[in-house]
Formats: C-alpha cells, structure tokens, sequence
C-alpha cells in the first residue's frame, strides 16, 4: 500500500445537535433526524484508522455526546492506542457521571465551545434557554474529572466587540484559549453574514493576544490564516510562540480528512454535502488498499479537488521573496473575499 503521512482524522459522530445554531455547518442543510454513524461500523472505521497509521481522532458533530454509544467508542478507538479529543458544547456534561465516565473510558482531552461570555447572548445564539448555564456546568465537571479542557471560539461580527469578556470567563479555566476563523458556509450562503474579512479577523487576534499575554493565558488560532494579514512585530511573535498555523490547510491538501457519519469523505466540516468519497461499500468498510489506491489517490474527485485548491489565490504568494509557508491559508475564504485585496505584497 502506497505511504500516506496521515495523522489526525475528524469523526463526525452525528450533525443532530441539541443547539440550534443558524451560522453552524451542521444546520446549514436543514438536518433532519437519524443522521448518526451507524454502530455496526465502529469496528471497521477503527481498524481502517490504524491500518492507515492514524495517531489521533477527533470525534465532532453536531454534538457528539449525543451519539448513543459515545463512551464504548471513546474505550475502543484507545484500545487500538490511538488519541481521542471532543469537540463538544459541553452540556451534556453537566451530568458529573457522564463526564466521569468519558474520562474513565480513555478521553484525555476536549474542547467545548463558547460563543459569548454571557448567557443571556450564548442563548440567544443557541435558541436554547440554559444552554450556557448547563456549558459552564459541563466544563467545571469536566475540570473536576481530570479532563485537560481547552475553549473554543469562534471570531465573528457578532461577538468581535466581546472577546476580552470570554477571555475573562474562561482564560483563568482553561488549558488553552483556542480561536477559529469563521469560514465560509458552502452549502447556505445566509450563513456568511456573519463571517468577518480576514485583516478584520488578525486585528481581532492581535489584540486578544495583547489581553492574554498580560494575563498569562495561552491561546491558539487553529484555523490556517494568510499570514500576511498580520502586522509584522505580532507575525514573528504568532510564529515564535506557535500561536497561528505554520502551513496551509492540511485538509484540503490531502493529509488529514473529515469522515462524516454517513461514511462521506470529505476534505473539512465546511464541504458537508459534498463528499470526495464515501468508505461504506456493501455493508462494510472498505480496505486501507481500497481507501488510498482506489479512492484517496486516484485521478478521481479527492485528487482533483487536491489540484484545484493547491494552488496560490494570489500572484502576490509566488513572489519568489515570500518566504511564508501559509500558501494563502483556508482555501474557503476566497470564496468571500477577493485575495488581490487582502494578500499584501512582500516587503
């Protein structure tokens, strides 16, 4: 079998959730219910993982602690040593015994989601009263666990104005402070509203690591920028300090991937409903073999999305002097934003 330099792969438990979130991916296509990973493939998806040399998986949703069997899934990916995260929105932790339960089953580490500092906002955003309330509850649970619980947020119009107030909420009880861009929906252009341009998105990042420098809090921007957006004196300090993503977008460049619930492959969580490719096949898994020399690496969909993504947005990144390894960033935000207004030429 062909080597493929795979290390992380996102599983997405399910998109039902028990948010209503208007600008997230998994409502942008009006989900209805029973959309959730089928139990009769955990041991499959897993022993195809190894067999490709995958060293962490990341379980998403929707919200995967909504998947029925979350805690024997958790125990079996580990049983084959490889390392398991949640992306989660932490309310179902409000139950101490559902997060012991996940830390007793080989979860390590999460992240829970917040959008705003206040309830009242956080709320608004989910359309569930007490959803915020039943977060906060589920971090301190997953805290008191031993869970090492890092924040996410993701930056955008609508909470730009209250990032100090979220680093004051949480940055004193987190591990780290971790910080998206909001990207671009493919699949419902109303959820764009809310996406900032990315030179309004690096001020935003330079000045909350102003805030959180002064209050000792780590923080990381986990979504691949232009680096060039950035203003040189903090770009040097980001790269330093491993606070921005040092390459392009592993994703769409054919390194890691997203398995949807139904079996899709696809490049990030952003190009749901439309997959490369799919591992079901006649009631199994498909073969490691299969997977890279049939699918993944063939002159089909994968590798023709590969080649049309890999290329620069801008002749400004061919500059031969432009040394920066961030190949213009999320392939996405080109889709918003003309790059011959926002990639800088290099000086």
């Amino acid at each position: 079998m062909p080597k493929q330099n795979f290390s992380t792969t996102w599983l997405a438990l399910t998109y039902n959730c028990n948010n209503k979130c208007n600008w997230c991916y998994a409502n942008s296509n009006n989900l209805t219910q029973k959309q959730i990973f089928p139990q009769r493939y955990e041991n499959g998806t897993i022993n195809l993982l190894t067999s490709l040399g995958i060293k962490r998986t990341i379980l998403i949703g929707g919200e995967p602690t909504l998947y029925p069997n979350i805690h024997g899934i958790i125990e079996k990916i580990t049983n084959y040593e490889i390392s398991v995260g949640l992306v989660s929105n932490g309310r179902k932790l409000k139950d101490y015994f559902f997060a012991k339960e996940l830390k007793e089953n080989g979860l390590k580490a999460m992240s829970i989601s917040f959008g705003s500092y206040s309830g009242k906002i956080q709320d608004k955003i989910t359309k569930i009263v007490g959803s915020f309330d039943e977060a906060i509850g589920g971090l301190e649970n997953a805290l008191s666990v031993g869970l090492k619980v890092s924040s996410n947020t993701v930056i955008n119009k609508n909470n730009v104005e209250d990032l100090e107030k979220i680093v004051n909420l949480l940055g004193k009880r987190v591990d780290i402070m971790t910080w998206n861009f909001c990207g671009t929906c493919l699949s419902e252009d109303s959820n764009n509203k809310s996406v900032l341009s990315p030179k309004e998105t690096a001020k935003a990042i330079q000045r909350i690591y102003n805030y959180t420098k002064k209050r000792n809090v780590k923080i990381k921007v986990v979504t691949p920028m232009p680096f060039c957006v950035f203003d040189n004196d903090y770009l040097e300090i980001f790269k330093k300090n491993d606070i921005i993503s040092g390459g392009p977008c592993q994703l769409a460049h054919g390194k890691n991937f997203v398995i949807e619930y139904n079996g899709n492959i696809i490049p990030c969580t952003h190009f749901n409903g439309f997959p490369m490719m799919n591992i079901f096949e006649k009631e199994k898994v498909i073969s490691a073999e299969d997977f890279i020399g049939k699918y993944f690496n063939s002159e089909g969909t994968p590798f023709k999305f590969r080649k049309m993504v890999s290329k620069f947005p801008s002749e400004k990144c061919e500059d031969e002097n432009c040394k920066e390894p961030c190949s213009g960033g999320c392939p996405l935000i080109w889709r918003l934003f003309k790059p011959e207004e926002v990639i800088k030429k290099y000086e």
